[in-house]
């Protein structure tokens, strides 16, 4: 399995570090200075007579000074009956993510993460784990991918990524201060176990993969940002969902199967008027399996909205 592929994977689902607290959250917050910068997010509507649905990708963690929520953006949730997220009650149900945790995220006792690593990548793993400034065993009883998982939310972490200012938590947080109903696609423990439910081959790649690829990692988030927050789906296609399709099963699994779940839902929901703003992330909304299009197969269309930065 190439690196890049299990790279842009772990990238894509990054925002499961906040179901391991004790591992990555504990990690100090980088607060870099910086100066607010206007994103401008790229944003689709579906219409008929009397529905309107939108489309909104999202990043699951972002830096202090984005501003994202105005214009056409700020318009739309506004207008909005119902907010539909990937999942709607990620801090409510974290005694059952932690439960999920300690019985898919942690390995059999007698097991290391580090048994059948060369001695090679034990020491760059050594090094990552300083560099994510995580204690030096934080990570020895984990399953790989809960440790890839837990690495790059780290790193994230490091960077100044906060999952608290994610597009994700801010809108829901704005929902249900307005008492606008909030639903999810997923559940928690759905998420978890796309990643949990891989195989043991699977798991060691995507292992290996982030020791090989973190020193690249750092550039690739902020390639990640900056397309995200200039609305340039082609690049988002291209870093994220387009290195996980070049996996057949992985596409399947964490892209495609779930695309087409969630535009069986959107098209049902086309018969009952109203507004929908549906947020979820960006990946999932570029590409030839994306969310538009298999709404297209349905007979609708996604038009893009012009999105400015606000003056």
């Amino acid at each position: 399995m190439k690196p890049r592929v299990l790279s842009g994977l772990v990238l894509c689902l990054f925002a499961l570090f906040q179901t391991a607290p004790a591992i990555a959250q504990n990690v100090p917050l980088a607060q870099p200075v910086t100066a607010q910068r206007m994103a401008t997010p790229a944003l689709w509507v579906v219409q008929d007579a009397d529905t309107t649905i939108y489309l909104f990708g999202t990043f699951h963690a972002l830096p202090e000074g984005l501003i994202w929520n105005h214009g056409v953006v700020k318009t739309a949730f506004e207008s909005a009956d119902l907010l539909k997220l990937e999942i709607a009650t990620l801090n409510s149900d974290m005694p059952e993510i932690q439960s999920i945790i300690a019985q898919k995220g942690r390995l059999p006792e007698g097991q290391k993460l580090t048994d059948g690593l060369t001695e090679s990548q034990k020491r760059k793993l050594a090094r990552i784990i300083r560099e994510a400034l995580m204690p030096p065993n934080a990570i020895e009883d984990l399953q790989p991918w809960m440790a890839s998982i837990a690495l790059s939310g780290a790193l994230a972490r490091k960077m100044g990524m906060d999952p608290a200012k994610g597009v994700d938590k801010t809108l829901d947080g704005l929902a249900r201060a307005r008492n606008l109903p909030v639903e999810g696609f997923e559940t928690v423990a759905e998420q978890i176990g796309y990643l949990a439910n891989f195989d043991a081959p699977t798991q060691r790649a995507m292992l290996l993969s982030t020791i090989a690829d973190w020193d690249k990692y750092t550039k690739l988030l902020d390639e990640m940002v900056s397309a995200w927050s200039t609305g340039n789906a082609n690049r988002i296609d291209r870093l994220i969902s387009g290195s996980v399709r070049s996996q057949p099963e992985l596409a399947r699994i964490l892209l495609t199967d779930r695309n087409r779940r969630w535009s069986d839902w959107i098209g049902a929901r086309m018969a009952t008027p109203g507004t929908v703003f549906v947020a979820v992330g960006a990946g999932h909304l570029t590409g030839r399996d994306s969310v538009q299009s298999f709404l297209r197969t349905k007979g609708l269309l996604a038009t893009r909205v012009a999105n400015r930065p606000r003056r």
